[in-house]
C-alpha cells in the first residue's frame, strides 16, 4: 500500500511525497508534483495520482499538509 503526503514551503513551492508501508522515509515525486509553484496544476496532478491509486486499491492514506500550511 502507498501513502501520499503533500507539503508546502514558504517559498511558494508545493511537493508531493510517497512511501510504501514498509519504507522508513518519504520520497519526493517528480514532475509537476515536485517544487511546483502553481497550486492549481499541483492539485490537478495530486488528484490524478490519488484517483489512479484508489482505482488500483493501492492507496493507504492521503495527508494534505500543503493546504493547511499555505493559508
Amino acid at each position: 500500500m502507498i501513502h501520499i503526503k503533500t507539503s508546502y514551503h514558504p517559498s511558494g513551492r508545493y511537493t508531493c511525497m510517497t512511501r510504501q508501508d514498509n519504507d522508513r522515509f518519504w520520497k519526493d515525486l517528480s514532475g509537476k508534483l515536485f517544487g511546483n509553484t502553481n497550486r492549481t496544476d499541483f492539485y490537478e496532478e495530486v488528484g490524478k495520482l490519488v484517483k489512479d491509486l484508489q482505482s488500483l486499491s493501492h492507496l493507504a492514506s492521503y495527508e494534505d499538509l500543503a493546504s493547511v500550511l499555505d493559508s
